[in-house]
């Protein structure tokens, strides 16, 4: 199953609530804020189809222009184990 597309947006509500959604009227999470830790976390799940669709596009251009299965001198430790970080975080939001 897909995930529904964005941008999420923030709204915030009284009382210490923030809704994240499509818009104000579709609402894929909420939060309650207790503290600034709270408002970051409603920031990075707000921002969570453009960090996935960041990590596609990384990926692609990657496997694209290297041989990432670590028969490329020109692959450092640094670019490998980015490598392997996006393509492990796009398989757990998708799923897979």
């Amino acid at each position: 199953m897909n995930h529904k597309t964005g941008p999420w947006k923030i709204t915030v509500q009284p009382k210490g609530w923030i809704f994240i959604g499509t818009d104000e009227r579709q609402k894929l999470a909420t939060v309650l804020v207790d503290c600034e830790e709270d408002k970051a976390n409603a920031r990075l799940i707000a921002t969570a189809p453009e960090l996935l669709e960041a990590l596609d596009i990384v990926l692609h251009y990657l496997e694209r222009d290297f041989d990432m299965s670590g028969n490329d001198d020109r692959i450092t430790g640094a670019l490998q184990l980015a490598y392997v970080k996006a393509d492990e975080a796009i398989k757990k939001a998708r799923g897979t």
